[in-house]
């Protein structure tokens, strides 16, 4: 892999991916915002796929680097990796 080389991954953020749907019991109070399992996902996801070519099925391995906002429902979000 070259210096520079980078992975983009775009996603619309939906109702279920909102922190407010991750509760587990009515106690359990997030605002309507991306998140945080969904965006290491979708950096994941990203850095994967910039890695793809160098492993062997079916290692996926993914370093990342979280620098995230707070994203409302259908708001675009994206996860770039870059080597």
């Amino acid at each position: 892999m070259e210096t520079g080389a980078q992975s983009v991954c775009m996603h619309v953020v939906e109702e279920k991916d909102l922190a407010s749907q991750v509760a587990l019991s009515s106690e359990d109070d997030f605002p309507a915002v991306l998140a945080t399992s969904r965006v290491i996902a979708l950096m994941e996801i990203s850095a994967a796929r910039l890695m793809k070519p160098l492993l062997q099925a079916p290692v996926a391995i993914a370093s990342i680097r979280n620098a995230r906002n707070w994203s409302p429902a259908d708001s675009r979000h994206s996860a770039d990796s870059c080597f």
